[in-house]
């Protein structure tokens, strides 16, 4: 068992930050660090599937409201007389522009972080104690095995057996740390979401939905 899994082992079932100990029944606790984070079981696989067929049909309704927005101006502005030609190039100039402007926001939203949270030290820590009991059982039963349970195929599959079935916990200060996700491991604003899509939480519902 790696150093970082024993830590989570020592860990008590209480709300302190890992840093603000050094030990803890006599066995030497590591400090939230990298290494505690990466010793937490892998994130869920996005659904990328669903992924691949949101981008493009956002991409295919953009671009048919770009074309069809700027054929419009095209045909309008076409054979105009000659005292509208200053006019007619400056409509053309400006949907161009709005065109641009919209596949840049387009791109943005379909390929920028969107407001994804990333575990941290101060992300994934300290663990709420539902959360913290599930973790080390796995751990000891990853270790030792039983009889009627049998020994998971590996570590990071016995703790997200361990973490199945839990709700999310709220911190109950509203000024505190606002919900910890059972599925990401890391706590997130109040308002945040997790998408069922992606797998991952934002900070809010409507920057995951853009």
């Amino acid at each position: 068992m790696s150093a970082e899994s024993k830590a989570l082992l020592a860990q008590e079932s209480d709300a302190e930050p890992l840093a603000e100990r050094s030990e803890v029944d006599g066995e030497e606790v590591v400090p939230a660090t990298w290494e505690s984070v990466k010793a937490l079981p892998a994130l869920q696989t996005p659904d990328h599937g669903t992924l691949i067929c949101e981008r493009l049909v956002g991409t295919s309704v953009v671009g048919i409201i770009i074309a069809f927005c700027v054929g419009c101006v095209m045909l309008t502005t076409t054979d105009v007389p000659e005292a509208s030609a200053p006019k007619a190039s400056m409509c053309r100039r400006i949907i161009y522009l709005e065109a641009a402007i919209a596949l840049y926001c387009l791109f943005t939203l379909q390929y920028g972080s969107r407001g994804v949270l990333q575990r941290s030290p101060q992300a994934c820590f300290p663990l709420p104690p539902a959360v913290a009991d599930r973790l080390r059982a796995a751990l000891r039963r990853s270790s030792t095995g039983d009889v009627e349970e049998p020994r998971p195929p590996s570590l990071s599959a016995a703790m997200e057996m361990a973490v199945e079935g839990l709700h999310n916990v709220t911190d109950p200060d509203p000024d505190g740390r606002g919900v910890y996700c059972v599925r990401c491991l890391l706590w997130r604003p109040a308002d945040g979401h997790h998408c069922s899509t992606c797998q991952r939480c934002a900070q809010d519902l409507l920057q995951d939905l853009a």
